[in-house]
């Protein structure tokens, strides 16, 4: 189903008063997987009927709706209430889409308290939000109270973890043909061989967590000096469960994306400082080459999928910026 297709469906449940309260009109935030449609009030989330192989399976509107509940019971261990309920959708049959079990379910949707869009952290470093020293203390103290309190996961790491990299290498390399990209993608490979025995290791020492699994500056809102993080990686548990190395490498990977060096070692200075975790900057490279290659592969699939040419040179710039991070590391 394209963005046209679900968007298309969303006006059909406006027009049959799906929703309470009833509102007019509405905004469109469109990532990988999902477009969230911005009402005011509340943000309604409705995934994409699609299909990475491997990855993760949102075909049909069971395995949709039971993600969208597995995504609010693992983000409620940020103490926060943006998330409300998920809503089954039911059609008649005939024309009309009701919430109250007349007919078949044929889709879900995931009501969220709407934050100011201006306060998500990469439209902010996107408009060049003066990001302070200080605001970054604070999300890394932020991530590593999150990280301390999440449950350490041991089992054997490195297979599964190089693995989903693999995944995520050639995800990147169909679409980044460049010698440079070539040369990135084998320098990424090779790094497993040296680090391998490191990753290892840190697993059998709690290092490995059920932690967020994506957290990018696109999964964090900034408000009044609080950060909310939201959207753990719901549709593939060995996608979360990882090395906390992982989401350090995601939000310094945004950083890097936009040049802000120095906010990028004052994040991660202050994290190893609050955890001790001084082995992490062995391992960061490599995360961050793996991190990079998703958000620049993400960013080219998008710029695929859109005709608006303002929305295709913004992906276009985002491939280039997360491409020079990949080649830089």
């Amino acid at each position: 189903m394209s963005h046209n297709h679900l968007t298309g469906l969303f006006d059909r449940l406006v027009s049959s008063a799906f929703f309470s309260p009833p509102f007019n009109g509405y905004d469109v935030a469109e990532s990988f997987h999902a477009l969230v449609f911005l009402t005011g009030p509340f943000a309604y989330k409705m995934r994409k009927p699609s299909i990475v192989p491997g990855i993760v399976d949102y075909s049909t509107p069971a395995l949709r709706g039971t993600l969208l509940k597995r995504e609010i019971e693992l983000n409620s261990v940020f103490g926060h209430s943006l998330y409300e309920e998920v809503i089954p959708v039911y059609h008649d049959g005939h024309t009309g889409y009701n919430r109250t079990g007349n007919g078949t379910i044929v889709d879900h949707v995931l009501k969220m308290k709407q934050m100011p869009a201006e306060c998500l952290m990469s439209s902010q470093l996107e408009n060049d939000y003066p990001f302070s020293e200080n605001d970054m203390l604070k999300l890394a103290q932020t991530v590593a109270r999150f990280h301390e309190n999440a449950p350490p996961v041991i089992r054997p790491y490195t297979a599964r973890m190089q693995a989903g990299a693999e995944r995520a290498i050639q995800f990147f390399a169909q679409r980044m043909t460049s010698e440079r990209s070539r040369t990135a993608v084998s320098r990424t490979r090779a790094a497993f061989a040296d680090l391998g025995p490191i990753m290892e290791n840190r697993a059998q020492q709690g290092f490995v967590k059920d932690i967020h699994g994506d957290l990018r500056f696109c999964n964090i809102f900034f408000v009044a000096g609080r950060y909310y993080i939201f959207d753990r990686i719901e549709y593939d548990d060995d996608l979360r469960i990882q090395d906390i190395t992982m989401d350090v490498a995601a939000t310094i990977t945004d950083l890097l994306a936009y040049g802000k060096t120095l906010l990028a070692k004052t994040y991660l200075d202050e994290y190893c400082r609050l955890t001790g975790d001084d082995k992490i900057r062995v391992l960061l490279p490599l995360y961050l080459s793996i991190k990079a290659m998703v958000s620049s592969s993400i960013a080219f699939e998008l710029r695929s999928q859109t005709q608006d040419q303002e929305k295709r040179e913004f992906y276009s710039t985002q491939v280039d910026r997360f491409l020079d991070v990949v080649c830089r590391i």
